[in-house]
């Protein structure tokens, strides 16, 4: 006597329960316990209509989670037509996950390909900037040969190395973009060969994607700390912290008796702080100084305000306030081991942030005098024909521009292939007509010319 057939009812429970048991084992597989991931990036329609939170999809823990939650949220649902609908909702998903273990497989390959550091220079988190537009940028990511068609870039025609050397995916300075190309730039595909790494003072940059790919910004280092995806995909770019100098991995501490080691304290005290009453010294007659270098240089401190390192000056400012006000009042005569406190030389350490805050403002504030004297040179337009704003065209090569900038005398090497320059007259910097650019030979976006070579022609619009 056969059996009866089963129910509608209990084969589609033991369906589910066969995918819901297909989808955890899964999340058991080596690849997936040790990757992390994003898989909201690949997901199907089907799935992306569920609008999981993307928490639950980075990782094996996560995706259990959701694969527990969408099983549950459905395990009492009576209606056959419904049931049948989430059945084929859970196949889509078995069958999607079995896809992305493809791309978790290729993800793992690059990884494993990315330990490898040969001939690269730059890590990702790092803080620098292009050498020939200037904006600064943090390094998010990399690629040992350009992912994409990269040969007839500007700055890799300029380059000696070409398509031949890493690239870099570098997130910029807001402002930087806007100052130097015109307009706000997300994200930057550049040569290694075109940058450099920034100065400490300059390293703090602002940018509405820099929470997306860094979680925060580590003094220690003067770079960003990558998010743990990044991590992942970079395993051998982490950045070794600078080592103090006074810490005590990086001070030598020699073993000697107890009243050879309070001799020892008391004359470190006494020197620690005659130290610190010259830096002090030094560090007021810095500061009588800074009021009229500042106002013989900007006019007044309203002008000061709008330049650029400002900011950087006046932090630096409260930070020479904070170490004056921390050093000891006055120098205490060296006193015997028997009667010499027992307290730790904290001067010492005062010490050296005093230094390093001492040489910034010498450093800013000769940037300061350079951008005051830049423009006190800029007002002089003796012999300077042709104007910033103004449409000119090239007298020999033909093609058409804008006049962006220009220099009395040519502060860069010029192009050889240039004909018949002047280095005795002004050359200005032309951003060129993307028609004419495109002509034979190719031309680059912006030109160094001497005025000889121009002649205005106000009535063309360039585009």
């Amino acid at each position: 006597m056969m059996p009866p057939p089963p129910s509608s009812a209990s084969t589609s429970r033991s369906v589910v329960l066969s995918l819901y048991r297909a989808c955890l084992r899964w999340t058991q597989i080596p690849l997936v316990v040790k990757s992390k991931f994003i898989a909201g990036d690949h997901l199907p329609s089907t799935l992306a209509a569920l609008q999981l939170s993307p928490r639950l999809l980075t990782n094996k823990e996560g995706i259990e989670e959701a694969i527990r939650m969408l099983f549950r949220a459905h395990a009492k649902e009576m209606d056959a037509k419904v049931v049948s609908e989430k059945m084929n909702l859970a196949v889509d998903g078995l069958q999607y996950l079995n896809r992305f273990t493809r791309v978790l497989r290729d993800a793992e390959s690059r990884r494993e390909a990315n330990r490898a550091r040969d001939g690269l220079t730059f890590r990702v988190g790092q803080v620098v900037r292009h050498k020939l537009y200037n904006y600064r940028a943090a390094i998010v990511g990399w690629d040992r040969r350009p992912a994409i068609d990269v040969s007839r870039w500007e700055g890799v025609l300029a380059s000696s190395l070409g398509v031949n050397q890493p690239f870099y995916h570098c997130i910029p300075d807001s402002n930087d973009t806007l100052h130097f190309l015109g307009g706000v730039r997300k994200l930057m595909y550049v040569a290694q060969e075109n940058l450099e790494l920034c100065h400490a003072l300059e390293s703090r940059i602002n940018s509405d994607v820099i929470p997306q790919a860094f979680e925060c910004f580590d003094p220690s280092t003067q770079s960003f700390l990558p998010t743990e995806r990044i991590t992942w995909q970079y395993p051998a770019d982490h950045l070794v912290p600078r080592a103090s100098p006074t810490s005590p991995s990086s001070t030598f501490k020699p073993r000697t008796s107890g009243f050879s080691r309070k001799f020892r304290a008391s004359v470190q005290r006494a020197k620690a702080v005659d130290a610190s009453q010259r830096v002090r010294a030094e560090f007021a007659q810095l500061a009588d100084r800074i009021g009229q270098s500042l106002e013989s240089r900007f006019g007044n401190l309203e002008r000061f305000h709008a330049h650029e390192p400002a900011g950087i000056l006046l932090s630096l400012l409260a930070r020479l306030k904070e170490i004056d006000a921390s050093f000891p009042p006055s120098v205490p005569s060296l006193s015997l081991p028997s009667t010499a406190t027992a307290s730790p030389c904290s001067s010492l350490e005062q010490i050296l942030p005093a230094y390093h805050t001492l040489a910034a403002f010498r450093d800013l504030l000769a940037l300061c005098q350079d951008v005051s004297s830049a423009r006190r040179f800029a007002r002089d337009r003796d012999g300077v024909l042709y104007q910033v704003g103004q449409a000119v065209r090239h007298a020999t090569l033909g093609y058409r521009g804008v006049v962006c900038g220009w220099e009395r005398f040519p502060k860069r090497q010029l192009p050889s292939d240039q004909p018949d320059l002047s280095a005795g007259h002004p050359h200005y910097r032309v951003i060129v007509n993307d028609e004419d650019r495109r002509s034979s030979p190719p031309l680059r976006r912006w030109w160094f010319c001497p005025k000889i070579r121009w002649r205005q022609r106000p009535r063309r619009k360039v585009r």
